[in-house]
């Protein structure tokens, strides 16, 4: 099955591959010292493969690609996987179809008899210009788990001949190591081309087999969310709110929403096609005998869509007197079915004038994405309801509401704000725009629909991940991380919904205070200002650096220039000094280097990550992990700030530059000695992500966003401390890492719900 891509179908892939952001060497023979261009690379990401290409025998040593087209392509790549799981990805249809074809192109698999002697065949279609080309080819040897050969051919008359296809799988250590040749590639079809379309193919194939989703668990990290404001109109007939309802959810569906939220009352547009002269109480009471029509329309849409709907709100019937009505929001799941969440607290105005009634339940609704609540537009004013919610586990907080004036809108808008911040919850609210001029209760809407977030580094500025132009019609739309929001509940800068649980009621004890002017106020203190500048280490900075290692390390050999300067000498962006610009006093230092963190063993200690400190393995050519060796500062300077510029500075920003996949670094357990007795260290690390327990080191990395992937013993040799343990942390940089990376992880370490 492929490659290469028809150069007539190529498009994107038939431009320059300069273009593309891929640097080819250009004398392929004399491209170094064994004939290897180290320049087969993207420019903007790590390459984890490894190419070679021969035109008719295998090179005796590898090779980059050549320009010209070759008849052999060899490729190689470790996947996080079992051997199974990338043997099946291979052979099953629906596999197939979601990593075979390269960027640009959708697969489809029109036949398929994975047995000796069976065939395939299938198609790629170039999704912007629609062109179709196929192949198909016959099995030739099947070794379950390890071995798949066949044979591949173009229906294309232009690309003559047979390409022979052998991939091959061996389990390894961390999981499974894919080799692939094929041999017999057509002569129209340059190397470069099979290489790039490979590259992006075998990307896919990582996030499909490598994520570990247990059966049961969470299936979401991430959720999209949209937000309606929804323009309240007259209508002619129910057809016409069917057609507004249905337009919006399929638009929902086509930008790959997984919730949809409705405005509170939104189904008033439904009173003019009723007598809108009667009292508004009679009104309201017609409009709850329409429910049975609204089920219909979203029950059959959030199947149809596979989208799960918050249908804002319409007045409902008790069943047991129709006088009786409340204001209830269904909440409907992918599959159509749906539940329901009343109104608690009434207003004054649908209490006394619409006759009204509260419920007296709140419900906390389980879906793929999390734990839902849903607070109607009044009851988000009330901080106890929304405290329930959260502690009953509740993530995203749904607030349709219904506002007919800016004063009104407010006071939803901040309290739901509030609400973000104290319970550290996504809040999402909808709201009505528009105006019904011919039903006076209901004529003026003030709408503007948003996506909150708690405030603090990993979200947000402001805490406002999106939000609609006031009082236009639009759908507002967002992605929340629910994994970082559940590690910014145990390790965030503040932590309110945690701290609620042992906070008690303080007492109350009135206080006169002096009448003004009569006890002057004592003057305040006055600290020096300490001004802190954060820059690159050079060899002046070689002496302070090592007074802070002696400092923080006693029992270590002292670090000498030669030391420092081999840091300097491999990867001189990764060093990085905290400088108090008055004295000109190092007060804080950050090292780190590049390296290939798949291929190291699980049980690696310092020394070897760093080879014995130098650094002298640092590998910017393969590697796509930053590994954070150290971060220092000196005593007297703890505590203000220096540890978290010197990570924005020497780790994430230097991340995103370089365009690394991850940060990795072993968090040393100082706090580990006084628990060694009483539990391993991976029960106190489990205590520490879950914020029971507190690690001068662990809870600080742990609050900047990295998340424990694994404990190792003998990390740190004979430290007293953390006696020699250390945890694997990890921060994913979300430039590069997609959705499904954060599925990854050891579950053990994984903050509770």
């Amino acid at each position: 099955m492929k490659y290469g891509t028809p150069l007539s179908d190529a498009s994107g892939y038939g431009r320059p591959l300069d273009l593309l952001g891929v640097v080819v060497d250009r004398e392929v023979a004399g491209a170094g010292e064994h004939g290897r261009s180290d320049l087969w690379r993207r420019e903007d990401q790590y390459n984890p493969w490894i190419f070679e290409e021969s035109a008719h025998e295998a090179p005796t040593k590898p090779r980059s690609p050549p320009l010209m087209p070759g008849h052999t392509i060899r490729l190689h790549r470790v996947f996080k996987a079992p051997p199974e799981r990338v043997y099946r990805a291979f052979l099953e249809p629906e596999a197939l179809v979601r990593w075979m074809a390269p960027y640009g192109f959708t697969a489809a698999v029109h036949s398929i008899d994975a047995r000796v002697g069976g065939g395939y065949k299938m198609s790629f279609t170039n999704f912007g210009t629609g062109s179709t080309h196929s192949f198909g080819g016959t099995y030739t040897e099947l070794v379950p788990n390890e071995l798949i050969r066949y044979t591949d051919a173009f229906d294309d008359p232009n690309l003559p001949g047979e390409m022979a296809m052998t991939v091959s799988f061996k389990k390894v250590m961390c999981g499974t190591e894919l080799t692939i040749e094929q041999a017999g590639v057509p002569e129209a079809i340059p190397a470069e081309m099979c290489y790039l379309g490979w590259q992006e193919s075998l990307e896919q194939l990582a996030r499909l087999v490598e994520p570990e989703i247990p059966d049961g668990a969470l299936r979401l990290n991430r959720a999209r969310i949209a937000a309606l404001q929804y323009f309240v109109r007259p209508i002619r007939d129910f057809s016409e709110f069917r057609d507004q309802v249905a337009g919006l959810v399929h638009t929902a569906a086509d930008y790959d929403c997984d919730l949809l939220v409705f405005p509170e009352y939104f189904t008033v547009q439904l009173l003019t096609l009723g007598d809108i002269r009667r009292p508004m109480d009679e009104q309201i009471r017609d409009l709850s005998r329409r429910v049975p029509d609204y089920l219909e329309v979203f029950e059959s849409l959030s199947r149809s869509c596979g989208i799960h709907i918050v249908a804002g709100s319409i007045a409902t019937p008790d069943p047991g007197d129709a006088e009786t009505v409340y204001n209830d929001s269904y909440f409907f799941a992918s599959d159509g079915t749906h539940s329901l969440q009343g109104k608690l607290n009434m207003t004054r105005f649908e209490k006394d004038v619409w006759r009204v009634s509260p419920r007296d339940t709140l419900r906390i609704f389980e879906t793929p994405f999390g734990r839902v609540a849903i607070t109607i537009c009044y009851d988000v004013e009330f901080p106890e309801v929304c405290r329930a919610a959260a502690q009953a586990g509740a993530v995203i907080l749904v607030v349709p509401s219904y506002t007919d004036d800016r004063q009104g809108f407010v006071r939803v808008r901040y309290c739901a704000q509030a609400r973000a911040i104290e319970n550290q919850m996504f809040v999402v609210n909808a709201g009505t725009v528009g105006s019904l001029p011919s039903v006076p209760a209901v004529s003026l809407n003030y709408g503007q629909a948003s996506i909150l977030t708690p405030s603090d580094f990993p979200f947000a500025r402001d805490g406002v991940l999106a939000e609609g132009i006031p009082n236009q019609e639009t759908m507002v739309i967002g992605e929340v991380a629910l994994d970082v929001l559940r590690r910014n509940r145990a390790h965030g800068t503040v932590r309110p919904l945690l701290d609620s649980k042992t906070m008690k009621t303080p007492r109350i004890e009135p206080v006169a205070l002096p009448v003004a002017g009569s006890a002057p106020s004592p003057p305040r203190p006055q600290r020096p200002r300490r001004r802190i500048v954060i820059r690159n280490a050079a060899p002046e900075h070689f002496k302070g650096i090592a007074e802070i290692a002696s400092l923080i390390y006693p029992d270590i050999t002292p670090w000498s220039d030669e030391y420092l300067e081999s840091h300097l000498n491999v990867f001189p962006q990764g060093q990085i000094v905290a400088i108090e610009q008055r004295t000109g006093l190092v007060v804080g230092v950050c090292s780190g280097l590049v390296i290939d963190w798949d291929k190291q063993p699980d049980t690696s200690t310092w020394n070897a990550l760093t080879a014995g400190g130098m650094y002298t393995n640092h590998d910017p050519i393969n590697g796509s992990t930053l590994f954070a060796a150290d971060v220092m500062v000196r005593p007297g300077f703890q505590g203000s700030g220096i540890g978290r510029r010197l990570y924005d500075r020497g780790r994430f920003d230097l991340a995103r530059q370089l365009g690394l996949w991850r940060i990795v670094a072993g968090s040393r357990l100082r706090g580990y000695h006084r628990f060694a007795e009483s539990m391993s260290a991976e029960e106190y690390v489990v205590e520490v992500v879950n914020g029971r327990l507190n690690d001068p080191t662990l809870s600080f990395q742990l609050h900047l966003g990295f998340r424990v992937t694994g404990v190792v013993s003998g990390y740190f040799g004979g430290d007293p401390e953390s006696r020699g343990w250390a945890a694997v942390i990890e921060w994913l940089n979300d430039e590069v890492a997609g959705p499904d990376d954060h599925l990854r992880g050891d579950p053990r370490f994984a903050p509770e719900k």
